[in-house]
């Protein structure tokens, strides 16, 4: 006799008036297996569960069938289910989580309420479902409030929460989009063994194909509120059959992809960066009446080329935001020397920097945050020539805005719309269009594609690439290892404000010789379901990147690293050349190499 599936959902819909955002969906997930709900933004992926589990909003009309076991899950009937027989853990467990309850009230809360457990026994359930999602120093964690913990920690909180009902399903939506590659690997690892621990059957929702090869054992792809294309994850991943599925296997940058052609650097002019002995430091309030200095960048040198991207990777608080706010200007460099198209900025003042801005432009990470929202396009993209540009007549201007949205690939019709019109991709366009429109020399990147769908990230990095082919040098900050892979030349890995390891993509990516970038690129999942699996177990190192404040002895890296000896603790390494045109800062870089 065949088990029957443990959550059955047949022809669902959810309908917002006459917009319909879920159509006739219908899935099973047997019991101990994973399903991965994949698609991009607006698909309908997370509206799916937040129905099943009764969480829409009371406008949201919702029809079909589902059940979990012998359950009804529509109709009213999930209230007494959630939390108790299904659970969910969030994409943003700062927002999840209550700030004024500590992490032991928030786990205790539903181990009394759903299970009838005395305070007392539910506080020592709540350490122990804390060391069961491998939470370091749970004593101390469980007194701690949500802003005390780092964003792994938040989550392995979360997890901890969601399990305190002793669920049968777990819903995770989106659950490692907001972590650094490295706490992702250390999170799904941590997904699968709780499934097989505890014979917990697994639902995930995720715009992310890693994330799907890494975790769910059957796969449905979602576009537009309509499942496309489903089944088991290594057929699919490996001979989709849907158009769709195959649009966004290929544009899904793959860190193992084979290697691209370079684009030329001229290296015969004067660079349009160059960064010697850089270094930022804060000083921070360290009690009532005790100031302390955090350093967020220490002695960084590098130059860009014309027509080079360099690329700028590492974790959370590695000091990446800190080295743009000083290569810009946007906050104080305490030590070395800047160098923009030949000019030492490093010292100059505002009004004397003025004239040296047109020719280096930025593009943020959130492009919505960074548009006014009462200009209109056409305004926006033509405000740097306002402010910046040649003197030219309205006509001029408005054809020079024409010119640079025809080339982002937005129509005219798109002039007079106001930023809050677009989609992310757009904005993201705009702002590219914005940062163009000057024709400057250098572009920095701060996260630029981190918010989009793969589809659109595709489109924009082309686009980076076809201004870098026009002797545009890029600075590219990003924790995505893939994209960095499709776009750069060359990269620098960051950990703790130095650059430990620098060299051609190809080769550090290749062959790393840091203990860190090693870690890094073996964090990210690969499209293969064995291969990230495999890769992803042997990727997981204990912790997270140390504080600023609170760095190790000799080199920073050693606490986490696995090649460690006493002797790291002594003496910090230097840089020193690892190779052709490469460099690294490890003692043990020559062993590694072998």
């Amino acid at each position: 006799m065949v088990e029957r599936a443990l959550l059955e959902v047949a022809e669902l819909r959810v309908e917002y008036g006459r917009r319909t955002v879920v159509r006739d969906v219908s899935f099973d997930i047997a019991r101990g297996r994973c399903l991965g709900i994949i698609g991009e933004s607006g698909a309908g992926k997370s509206q799916i569960f937040l129905a099943l589990l009764g969480l829409l909003p009371a406008n949201a009309r919702v029809s079909g069938r589902a059940r979990l076991g012998v359950s009804s899950l529509l109709g009213g009937g999930t209230t007494a289910l959630r939390g108790r027989r299904i659970a969910m853990i969030f994409q943003d467990p700062a927002t999840a989580l209550t700030p004024h309850l500590t992490i032991g009230q928030q786990i205790a809360e539903p181990l009394i309420e759903h299970r009838g457990m005395s305070a007392r026994d539910a506080a020592k359930e709540a350490a122990r479902l804390l060391e069961q999602v491998r939470m370091t120093d749970v004593p101390r964690r469980l007194r701690q409030y949500p802003h005390e913990l780092s964003g792994g920690m938040r989550q392995r909180a979360m997890i901890a929460g969601a399990l305190a009902g002793d669920p049968e399903l777990l819903v995770a939506d989106e659950p490692t989009t907001a972590l650094d590659v490295s706490v992702q690997a250390q999170i799904l690892v941590l997904l699968r063994q709780l499934m097989t621990e505890r014979n917990l059957t697994l639902a995930v929702v995720t715009h992310d194909m890693g994330v799907i090869a890494a975790l769910a054992d059957d796969v449905a792809v979602m576009r537009d509120g309509v499942v496309v294309e489903k089944g088991a994850v290594r057929e699919v991943l490996s001979a989709p059959r849907h158009d769709y599925t195959r649009s966004l296997l290929a544009a899904t940058p793959r860190i193992d992809a084979a290697r691209v052609t370079r684009t030329s650097v001229d290296s015969s002019g004067t660079p349009p960066l160059v960064v010697r002995h850089v270094g930022v430091r804060h000083e921070i309030r360290a009690g009532l009446f005790r100031r302390a200095s955090l350093t967020a960048v220490d002695d960084v040198s590098f130059e860009v080329g014309a027509g080079e991207a360099v690329g700028i990777v590492g974790e959370s608080g590695c000091g990446k935001s800190s080295l743009v706010r000083a290569l810009l200007r946007l906050g104080p460099a305490t030590a070395g020397e800047i160098v923009w198209l030949g000019t030492n900025v490093s010292a100059l003042e505002p009004r004397s920097l003025r004239p040296l801005r047109a020719g280096v432009q930025i593009v943020f990470q959130d492009p919505l945050a960074s548009l006014d929202p009462s200009m209109t396009v056409a305004d926006i993209v033509a405000e740097p020539l306002r402010a910046l540009g040649p003197r030219m007549s309205v006509a001029e201007r408005a054809g020079r805005v024409s010119q640079l949205l025809a080339k982002v690939g937005l129509g005219a019709e798109y002039a007079n719309r106001g930023a809050r019109e677009l989609s992310g991709g757009q904005c993201q366009r705009v702002a590219i269009a914005r940062a163009m429109i000057l024709e400057p020399k250098l572009l920095v990147c701060d996260e630029a594609v981190s918010a989009l769908d793969v589809s659109i990230q595709a489109q924009v990095l082309e686009l980076l690439a076809e201004f870098k082919r026009a002797g545009t040098a890029i600075v590219f900050v990003s924790h995505n290892l893939a994209v960095v892979r499709r776009l750069c030349e060359r990269v620098l890995v960051m950990y703790l404000g130095r650059i430990v390891e620098a060299g051609p993509v190809d080769d550090v990516f290749a062959a790393p010789r840091h203990p860190y970038t090693r870690l890094l690129l073996d964090s990210v999942p690969r499209l293969t379901p064995d291969a990230a699996r495999g890769q992803l177990a042997a990727a997981v190192v204990s912790g997270e990147t140390p504080s600023a404040m609170e760095r190790p002895s000799g080199c920073e890296f050693r606490t986490r690293c696995p090649a460690a000896l006493p002797a790291c603790a002594e003496r910090r390494p230097e840089a020193e050349a690892a190779g052709k045109s490469r460099e690294v800062a490890c003692w043990r870089w020559r062993d590694l190499a072998t």
